[in-house]
This record gives structure tokens, sequence and C-alpha cells, in this order.
């Protein structure tokens, strides 16, 4: 079946129209192609399925890891063209290829430790990290005639695993397109954006040099969506309206309620066997206790259920906003992922369900194997696996994993946040069931784990 869809084939626009599917070539990255909970997403995914479907289209994704991969497969009619946030530059204008008009523009910035990098002068005597094969590589060549750094060379190495390296590194940086920052500063504090070097780099698609039609096409739908309201749409989800990362988990309540949602929360924990007060936990951060929140993937309600998945648990979507619905669909579910992990202790087992319904039970699946080839226990969350989670960020290791990227910084606060609350809640109401100190005593209540 798949390989149906994906044979080598260089194909007119007349015979893209008759087969009924654009290929799609590209990278699994933040702004480019991933999965969420299941979901296809990504800004280059979503723009290009808009143009695939104004033309009754579907699309297909091929992912590969290198740029040079992707040429090849277009050159050898693998894919039908490349998104994966080319910048174009005259030095990438090579004999057999085309570039579409702009469907974004982007700056290259200076990203570190704290504080940020906020002149050239802050770069001397530091070291960049990059990989000779982007064009990052040019920007810093050109900079070094203005401020004198070094310049440490990562063949292969992907942006987010060079970031990862400078913020935890003294006196070292990198450069990566604001765009890509954007969805990585909401959940990763650790992050200094600094100096704008390039301004206004152009982000195209690129075609082999006899897909004319095909180019005509892309550019006529650029000319009349570029900066409209779909396009202002997916900028806005994937750039501008991420939810950000909390500095501290929020503990307030000031009686026995925790929460407006307290009793509807109770029987149907009880009836998936979890603690009530994690479920509530839970709740405050997928919704802050906002029955009408959603996301940016179109999650609904206090627990942030996707329709799709309301459906698949016998629940309507149309309902996902009444609290009584969406805490009953979003607990069975968490109960569903937790059946996922059958070979692990119950208590430990809460946690994977944890990060599992943030991230999806695949990614948590691969992050288990990274534990292991990494010498942790792929069985334990804590130290272990959500570390190894961390390193799916980074194209070494979620090239080689089966459900490929994921932005590994949230399950791995997710969890974190969660737990830190939920103990929190425990701490404060035995304290409340326990009777006042005697005078001149003290009274030490631990936390029930």
């Amino acid at each position: 079946l798949l390989l149906s869809r994906s044979s080598q084939s260089k194909r007119s626009w007349e015979e893209i129209k008759e087969a009924g599917h654009l290929r799609m070539l590209t990278r699994t990255g933040p702004t480019t192609y991933y999965l969420w909970k299941g979901e296809q997403v990504g800004f280059e995914y979503e723009l290009l399925k808009l143009f695939a479907e104004s033309h009754d289209l579907d699309l297909d994704v091929v992912v590969g890891t290198r740029f040079q991969e992707l040429e090849q497969w277009l050159t050898e009619g693998s894919g039908d063209l490349i998104s994966a946030s080319y910048t174009n530059l005259a030095s990438r204008q090579s004999p057999g290829f085309k570039f579409s008009n702009r469907y974004m523009q982007t700056n290259e910035t200076v990203v570190s430790a704290y504080p940020p990098v906020e002149s050239l002068l802050d770069l001397v005597g530091r070291t960049a990290l990059v990989n000779p094969e982007t064009s990052y590589y040019q920007t810093l060549q050109e900079l070094r005639t203005q401020a004198a750094f070094l310049l440490d060379e990562r063949p292969y190495a992907d942006t987010q695993s060079l970031i990862d390296e400078a913020i935890a590194t003294r006196n070292t940086f990198t450069l990566a397109d604001q765009h890509l920052v954007d969805t990585i500063t909401p959940v990763d504090n650790r992050v200094a954006v600094g100096l704008a070097i390039r301004e206004a780099q152009e982000l195209v698609w690129v075609l082999r040099d006899d897909q004319d039609e095909l180019r005509a096409q892309l550019n006529a739908w650029i000319k009349k969506n570029y900066r409209g309201l779909n396009y202002n749409l997916l900028q806005t989800r994937y750039f501008r309206n991420i939810a950000p990362m909390p500095t501290r988990p929020d503990f307030s309540t000031d009686s026995e309620q925790l929460s407006e949602f307290d009793e509807l929360v109770k029987p149907v924990a009880e009836e998936f066997g979890f603690d009530w007060r994690l479920i509530v936990s839970m709740i405050y951060q997928e919704s802050e206790f906002n029955p009408r929140a959603s996301s940016f993937a179109g999650a609904r309600g206090l627990m942030q259920l996707l329709p799709r998945t309301a459906n698949e648990f016998g629940y309507d979507a149309d309902m996902l906003y009444d609290p009584a619905t969406n805490i009953r669909a979003g607990v069975e579910y968490l109960a569903w992922v937790r059946d996922r992990f059958p070979d692990l202790a119950p208590g430990t087992k809460t946690w994977f369900a944890l990060a599992g319904y943030n991230a999806g039970v695949g990614h948590v699946r691969d992050a288990r194997r990274v534990a292991r080839s990494l010498g942790d226990d792929p069985n334990e969350w804590f130290g272990h696996v959500e570390n190894a989670i961390l390193k799916l960020a980074q194209r070494q290791y979620y090239s080689q994993a089966t459900y490929g990227y994921v932005r590994g910084r949230e399950p791995y606060n997710y969890v974190r946040d969660i737990q830190d609350r939920f103990e929190a809640y425990v701490t404060y109401l035995n304290l409340l069931q326990t009777p006042p100190a005697a005078p001149n005593s003290v009274v030490t209540q631990a936390a029930d784990k």
C-alpha cells in the first residue's frame, strides 16, 4: 500500500492531478512536519496541505534527514517538491532545481545561554557551533570579518541539538531562524534570543527545473494566499500563540476544594483507578480550569481532548466543552494510554501515561528505546526516560525513531509540573486534616506519594 503511493516517478502537474495526491519531501521538525498525539502537524505541512486541498489533492509526506537526501529524492522522482525551511540564497541556486516564490520570511538570530548576545562585540572570543551544510555557515563566515570568534563545525548536526549545546556550554552560541526559535522559547526558558543577523530571509519550495507548471501553480497560490486569512491563522497557531512554559506550578487554593470540578472528577477518577487530586492537577496543566479552552491543533475543553480521540472513545466531539463529558472522556483516554505500558509498575505507569497523553504513546515508546541505548532505565520516567525524550528533538535521535521528531521539552515539563502540583495538593489537603499542633511543637507532614 505504501509503495503504491510513493513509487519513483517524475510527474508533471497533469499527472499529479490525475493521481490525486501531491508528494511533499521534508524533514521532521517543529516548523515543518511532526506527529502530535497522533495528528500530523507542522506549519509547512499545513500550508502545503491548503495548496493541495485547493486542487482537490491529498498530501503525502516523504520524510528524509538531510537536504542533500531530499534533493536526490526529488531528482529521482520520489517526491514532487521539497518543503523543509529551505532558504533562498544565491549559493544554493544549483543546476537542475528551481525555487518557488517565498512562502515565508524569517531572520537569523543569535541563540545562547543567558545573558543574550546583543551586539557583535558580545561575540568576540566565543565559539560558534554550526553545521557547515546550512545557510548559517555562510552567515558566520561573513560575520567573522567583523567580530573575532571561533567556528566549531558540526557536520550533520541539527539546529535543535546545537541550541541545546549552546545553552549548556559556556561562551558558545549558534544561529537559528527566528520562526524556529519562536517554537522553542515558550517551552524552554533557558534559551536567550539575541541579535538578529540576517533579516528577511526567504523560505521557498524546491522543484526540479522541468516542473514549470507545478511551480506556476504554487506561485499563483502564494500570490493569492500569502498573508491572507488562512495563512495568518497558521502563523498565529505555530509561532505567536504557543502556550508559555510556566515558571512555577500554581497551587493556589484557600479551601478544601481544589477546583470547581472536584465533584465531577472524584467518581470518574475512582472508576478508572486514578488519584482524583492527580486528575485535578492535570486539568489545571491542560486548561487552567477553563472549560472553553482550545489548542492550536483543535484540542478542546478542560482536558484538551482532540475531537478525533473523543469520537474513537464513543463521545460526541460537540460536547467536549461540557465539563462532565470532557472529564470522563479525558480520564478514560488517560486510562487507555496507561494500559499501553503493561510491563511497568503501577505507580511508575502513571507518569508514562501522562507523558503519552501529552506527546503520544509512540513518542514515549521511542524515548524508552533511546533510554535503553543510552544505558538508562527504560522503566523509570524521572531521571531516565524523561531525559531520553529530550533527545528526540535532535535529528541524530529522531531520525532513527519510529515516530520521528517530538518537542521533548514539552512532555518533560508537563509530567514534572503535574507531579509537583499533585504533591502540593496532597500536602495541603493532609495539613487541613491534621489537628492543630500543641504550643512549642513542630509538625512535619510528608507528601503522600
